[in-house]
Parts: C-alpha cells; structure tokens; sequence
C-alpha cells in the first residue's frame, strides 16, 4: 500500500494560542484530552481539492493501467456541486472512462471507500481530502485544539487485499453532536461523541473481533479521534493486537484523512508482509462507525 499525503502549510502552535486564551492549568488538562500541541491548518490559496492534488502529486509509483474507479471522499468540498471527484479527475487527466464517487463522509470514509473497492474487485483511487478550519473561524477548546488539515491519495489494487469482514452503524438522533450547519461554524459535544465511543464503537468492535477469534490480527488502526478516545480503545484492545499505532500528537484530527495518513506513516516504519491481518477502525461524524479485517495478499 502506498500512499501520497498533503497537510495544510500553516502550522499552528494550539498550546501557544489556548494559553493565552485559557490560562496554563486549563490548557494542560485540555491538551491532555486532546493530543496535539500544534496543528496544521490551510492558507487562504488552499483547499480540500489543492491539499488532493498535493498528495496525489506526492504519490510514487503510480501505476494507472486499467483503473476503473476514483472515490473522493470528503465533508468539505470546493462547490456545493459537482462533487471534488470530477474535478480532481480532470485537474489530474484522469481517464474519462473511469467512474467517479464523491463521498460526503467524515472519520469512516476511507473504510467504507475501500471496503466498496474491494467489494466491487476494481482497481481504484482512494481520496480522502478535509479542510474543517475553513469552517471554524472562531477558536473553541473542542474543535480548534483538535482537527487538521490534509489529504492522503491511494492506489487500490484489489488483487492484493482480501476482505475479510466489515462492520458499519449508526446511532439515531446523534447527528447533532458533531455537526456544521450551512454557512456555520462546526460544532461538538466531547462528551456525547466520547460516549458513542464507549457505549457504540467499543462495543461493535470487540464483537467482530470475537466473531473473527481464530484470526490473528497484526494490526489494528484506530482512527486518531482525541489522544483521550485513542488510549481508551487502546488499552481496551490490548488483548487482540500489540501493535495499535497512534499519531493524534504529531498531526491531529485529520477526518477522513487520518486513517490513510496514519498507515502511511506506519508503514514506513513497518513494511507490510504476506498474509498480515490488519483492522481498520473509523468513527465520528454521524455518529457512526465503520470497521473492516483485511488480509494482505502480495
């Protein structure tokens, strides 16, 4: 698995601006809920379809002989309509004859792009592209101290992964508890959204794990909701896997984009081998959960 990955060029010091703002006790204990002192964030020139062609241009080995689907997948797109998708395929002269999904999905989009890719066997390009500062002018403890901006740009080549298992849902009547209405700001309720964590995720996870019981599983990738969310699942999941990285400290909330950036940097540090198991974990916006077991097959 290879991937490209692009980060918004500012980088912000949130320790340095919550201080100033909230005073050094709050600011700790803030930073130790959620995770990263600085956090990258778009200039005036970017955007969720900039920060893709970025990562796409950042890509190596780019082989795109008979690939059939692009999946984009972001919350932010440039337009109300069409979709990031159509753009980023002619910006990049993309075949014509390829199909384009544009997918409004947050913190599970790049598990349900590829769980979809590797259900329809076509070779594919995953996108994943989020911009959230562009809707949060005003900083709040909750959302400013927490999300980046970035984008990642994959290759999926169906023959090479199998599917193993998935596991998706959603909670009724929670789609208030992160949000961002039209023309608005994005708002969260920590509590609430951890709480679906606790009571929903955790709880989903663990029962495909177990239903999956004689399968080893080498990796498992958490999307990096909080440092907070992180350790609970974590320390929770022990038992299943020892190797569970974590990136929330070093990039933040990426969205979408964070699972793909986080097995990005993994994998440099840990190429993958043959017939690894990995779990892939997303969580969020919705509120909603997406998980799938994947085996490697090279």
């Amino acid at each position: 698995m290879i991937f490209g990955q692009a980060f918004g060029k500012n980088k912000i010091n949130i320790e340095r601006i919550s201080q100033k703002k909230y005073g050094k006790k709050i600011t700790k204990k803030l930073l130790n809920k959620t995770g990263p002192e600085k956090l990258y964030i778009c200039n005036k020139k970017e955007n969720t379809l900039t920060l893709s062609n970025k990562a796409w241009k950042n890509l190596t080995k780019k082989n795109l002989n008979n690939i059939q689907n692009l999946f984009y997948v972001t919350e932010t797109p440039i337009k109300q309509f069409p979709g990031n998708g159509f753009l980023f395929a002619s910006k990049n002269k993309l075949n014509e004859n390829i199909q384009i999904f544009d997918i409004n999905s947050g913190c599970t989009g790049f598990v349900d792009a590829l769980i979809l890719a590797l259900s329809n066997k076509k070779k594919s390009i995953i996108i994943c592209s989020e911009t959230y500062s562009k809707a949060n002018k005003n900083f709040n403890r909750s959302v400013s101290t927490l999300f980046s901006d970035g984008a990642s740009a994959v290759i999926l080549d169906p023959k090479n992964y199998k599917l193993i298992d998935s596991s998706f849902g959603f909670k009724r009547d929670t789609y208030d508890d992160l949000k961002c209405n039209l023309n608005s700001e994005i708002f969260m309720d920590g509590k609430k959204v951890f709480n679906f964590v606790s009571s929903e995720v955790y709880p989903a996870l663990i029962r495909m794990l177990k239903k999956n019981k004689t399968i080893k599983f080498d990796r498992i990738y958490l999307h990096q909701g909080s440092k907070f969310v992180v350790n609970f699942l974590k320390n929770k999941l022990k038992s299943f896997s020892s190797h569970i990285p974590t990136n929330i400290e070093r990039t933040g909330n990426l969205v979408s984009a964070t699972l793909p950036i986080l097995i990005s940097q993994d994998l440099r540090k840990k190429p993958l081998k043959n017939k690894e198991i990995l779990v892939l974990c997303g969580f969020g916006v919705g509120l909603a959960y997406s998980f799938a077991i994947i085996e490697i097959n090279k």
